[in-house]
């Protein structure tokens, strides 16, 4: 091959990489349009592919710029990355702004509730907020949290299931829904201000303090006797948990354990047990940690029990059950 004919079959690589990512880019859009996302996110999106763009074109036609060009392309191009990062790490701020800056707002002792304007809840807000007050003063008094600042709290007329952002001290609920569940996932953030990956124990506590007129510690003990209660090592994985929804017996035992063994000892196991990592859960919701041999959260809480309270988990479910059988059992 010729050197000339060389440098045109270079030339026309370059092109069309770059016609590659022009196609990649109007593909993200098209996609992103296809499924519903929000200007916020398609806007962002297309930032990113016009960064890459740049990337690719600066790389394509490094030798030809001058040293002047190449530098203060390569600091923009850096910058701008910056700026896409915070944008990305936004977009959920954004977006929330954006969906409900429209909706009514009440704003509470510790919440600030938001609900639609045409909501059958709108005039009958402060009873609702004082409820909730009330409850979220219980569970902050019983997790021994201080909490910092308000939670942002959504009300739907009908939603079907709600959902929290501890991170971000918000709450998406219907309005029927129970009233400590999701303000509980937030609160409990605070214990060590880190997320809980262990299903077992954030929807067990959750749910014990969701202050639903159900005796989660009955509803543990007829499963018992219906031999359908599985064992801690089975609610204590992740999948197994999300299939079959056990959030009565999980609160059972999450409440056993502080009736039994104290707040205090409680809250060490909730710390010990937030060190299990993000990355593992999703690992372990894709099937992955097991065929890597990594530690699942089932493994991190039988570690962690052992360290907290000196027994392992098999020993506390016998406990557990023993105790259940007492409580109910005909004299």
């Amino acid at each position: 091959m010729t050197q000339r004919a060389f440098t045109r079959l270079k030339t026309t690589c370059r092109w069309a990489a770059v016609a590659c990512l022009v196609a990649l880019a109007l593909i993200f859009v098209y996609v992103g349009q296809l499924l519903g996302r929000s200007l916020p996110t398609l806007i962002v999106t297309s930032l990113s592919s016009v960064w890459l763009l740049s990337l690719a074109g600066l790389a394509a036609f490094y030798g030809r710029l001058s040293r002047r060009v190449r530098r203060g392309t390569s600091l923009a191009l850096a910058c701008t990355l910056v700026l896409l990062a915070l944008g990305w790490s936004n977009l959920y701020r954004i977006e929330t702004y954006l969906n409900y800056r429209d909706w009514l707002a009440y704003e509470s002792k510790h919440f600030v509730f938001h609900c639609a304007p045409g909501s059958s809840l709108r005039d009958d807000m402060e009873s609702y907020a004082s409820v909730r007050d009330t409850a979220f003063e219980q569970v902050c008094g019983a997790l021994k949290v201080d909490f910092p600042g308000k939670i942002d709290f959504y009300v739907y007329d009908f939603l079907g299931m709600g959902w929290a952002v501890p991170e971000e001290r918000q709450v998406f609920a219907d309005k029927g829904q129970t009233i400590g569940h999701e303000m509980t996932h937030v609160i409990s953030y605070y214990i060590a201000r880190r997320p809980q990956k262990i299903v077992l124990l954030n929807e067990g506590l959750a749910t014990y303090f969701n202050q639903k007129p159900v005796d989660h510690h009955q509803v543990a003990w007829e499963h018992m006797q219906k031999n359908t209660l599985p064992p801690l090592t089975a609610l204590a994985d992740r999948k197994a948990f999300r299939r079959s929804n056990p959030y009565y017996q999980a609160a059972s035992f999450v409440g056993y354990l502080i009736e039994t063994r104290g707040m205090d000892q409680f809250l060490r196991l909730w710390q010990e047990t937030t060190c299990y990592v993000e990355s593992l859960a999703i690992l372990e919701d894709f099937n992955v940690s097991g065929h890597l041999d990594l530690e699942d959260s089932g493994d991190h809480l039988v570690a962690s029990v052992q360290r907290v309270y000196g027994e392992s988990l098999p020993e506390l479910d016998s406990e557990w059950r023993a105790w259940l059988q007492g409580r109910y059992a005909a004299p």
